[in-house]
């Protein structure tokens, strides 16, 4: 999910593993000495934002939904960002990009693979891999409706230019027609927003 903060640089969201509390997050932040800051919460998904400093935000996100969670730096200078990631990334061991890729390709079940292909986009950097990129393409087009529906989740992850022609494809062309809906809204919120 994408922070309303308006910062123009974002750190790489770090996928925690399974298993990750709140708790952990809140005792990093609160042993940093980050301050509290605003809490979103929804149906499916709860966003705590602590201020670092000045222009600096550390985000934890838990997605029921997908059920992925991840935390991640945002602020007005890419250096501060890139040095907090770092130090989180040792913290918290995050799931690494290969290890996500490993998920994916290892999924014995539609379900598994629509789960593996979310956590796949969270995770992956600001320059993707071509391969993480291409496992993802693939699922927009798998002959699981569970896994294309994946697929259309992981593009909330992702930068929408990667994603467009993927998600427009998807909306004209998927036998599946709420899947094709979905990817109707998507476009519509992300056209509008650009």
């Amino acid at each position: 999910m994408t922070e309303a903060m308006p910062n123009p640089h974002r750190g790489d969201r770090l996928v925690l593993p399974e298993g990750a509390t709140a708790q952990e997050v809140h005792t990093f932040a609160e042993g940093a000495g980050f301050k509290e800051g605003r809490e979103n919460r929804t149906e499916f998904v709860l966003e705590k934002v602590w201020i670092v400093s000045g222009q600096l935000y550390f985000h934890y996100v838990d997605d029921a939904a997908t059920g992925v969670a991840y935390v991640r730096f945002t602020g007005d200078k890419r250096e501060h960002v890139e040095r907090f990631t770092e130090l989180a990334r040792t913290f918290f061991s995050p799931i690494g990009v290969d290890n996500l890729m490993v998920a994916v390709r290892e999924a014995s079940t539609p379900e598994a693979r629509a789960h593996a292909i979310v956590r796949l986009a969270t995770g992956l950097p600001g320059e993707p891999p071509p391969e993480g990129l291409g496992m993802i393409e693939e699922a927009f087009v798998s002959s699981d409706a569970g896994v294309r529906r994946g697929a259309l989740l992981s593009a909330l992850y992702l930068d929408w230019p990667i994603v467009r022609s993927w998600v427009v494809h998807m909306e004209r062309h998927d036998e599946q027609e709420t899947l094709r809906l979905q990817a109707r809204y998507f476009i519509d919120k992300n056209e509008a927003a650009s």
